[in-house]
């Protein structure tokens, strides 16, 4: 699996933050949670995208460059998420151990 770089992960970042200033959402945790849904669903659909082209590939249906670009597409959204959730989780340590 390749690795993300930070830069990569900035660089996603900072689309997601320029989504949710743009989006009209009442209150800030609307925007982080339509932005999750977001990106769980573009997921989803990534990596259903990549199983449809790798049966196909696997039947002689396929094409071998729109599998492995598929393919690819879906590792860099999964460790796209795998990111952010390790972000969170790392910010959800930060506050418990501030001091009271």
């Amino acid at each position: 699996m390749a690795d993300l770089t930070t830069i990569d992960a900035a660089g996603a970042y900072g689309k997601l933050l320029g989504q949710n200033q743009s989006s009209k959402a009442t209150g800030s945790g609307e925007n982080f949670q339509n932005m999750l849904t977001d990106v769980i669903s573009e997921t989803k659909a990534a990596t259903g995208n990549a199983e449809q082209l790798s049966m196909k590939q696997l039947s002689g249906e396929g094409d071998l460059i729109n599998m492995v670009t598929a393919m690819n597409n879906a590792e860099m959204a999964v460790s796209s998420v795998i990111a952010v959730r390790d972000k969170v989780i790392s910010a959800y340590n930060d506050i418990i151990r501030m001091p009271m």
